[in-house]
């Protein structure tokens, strides 16, 4: 699911569990079930669509999440599952929260620097040493700032709980916009992009 979310995007969750008696279970149920779970419903408006072109990828990230020097990175696991946790939510407010700890979590706790009144800065400036120069975002510098920089202030209001309906969305690409999931999409995914890079970074420095 996590290597899904990371290559793919959109809303993905794992399946509910099926339950079924045996034959020779004894008093005879009433047949199977579906089990209740507290795994959330994916989000029909952001559906996880992979394509061939996208298999192999995949099957990369897939096997990255598998290695020991990812699995016992305790921020690398805090990053994945905020960013699995913002995939599955429903709002968008909800999601920019988790996606936020998720960028504070790659940009300054990884990276072993103090959390202090400069996180934006801090974040901004993560976000470009490892992604200015992205084949896959192809983002300007200046747009990547402005796009994270707002997610930051849109964070805030959400936190604190002013009104954010007089700021000024824009995309990534720099394209007003009145939706607030344009914006929580695109640092989605930005934050996807960074951590497939992380990943593969870590296991060469293995």
């Amino acid at each position: 699911m996590t290597a899904l979310r990371l290559v793919c995007g959109g809303s993905v969750t794992a399946t509910r569990a099926i339950r079924c008696q045996p034959d020779d279970d004894f008093p005879l149920g009433l047949g199977p079930t579906a089990l209740l779970s507290a795994l959330p419903t994916f989000d029909e408006e952001r559906p996880t669509i992979l394509g061939r072109e996208q298999v192999e990828a995949v099957r990369e990230v897939y096997g990255l999440l598998a290695r020991p020097v990812v699995r016992e990175n305790r921020g690398l696991q805090t990053a994945l599952r905020r960013l699995v946790l913002a995939g599955a939510d429903r709002v968008p407010a909800d999601r920019l929260i988790d996606l936020i700890v998720c960028a504070e979590v790659l940009f300054i706790k990884l990276p072993g620097l103090p959390a202090d009144r400069w996180k934006q800065d801090k974040v901004v400036d993560g976000a470009f040493a490892l992604l200015a120069d992205d084949p896959v975002l192809q983002a300007p510098p200046e747009r990547l700032e402005a796009l994270l920089r707002l997610g930051y202030r849109l964070r805030n209001d959400e936190m604190h709980g002013d009104d954010p309906s007089g700021r000024e969305l824009r995309t990534l690409t720099g394209q007003p916009t009145d939706d607030l999931s344009a914006v929580v999409d695109d640092i989605e995914r930005v934050l996807r992009r960074a951590l497939v890079r992380l990943l593969s970074d870590s296991v060469v420095e293995q």
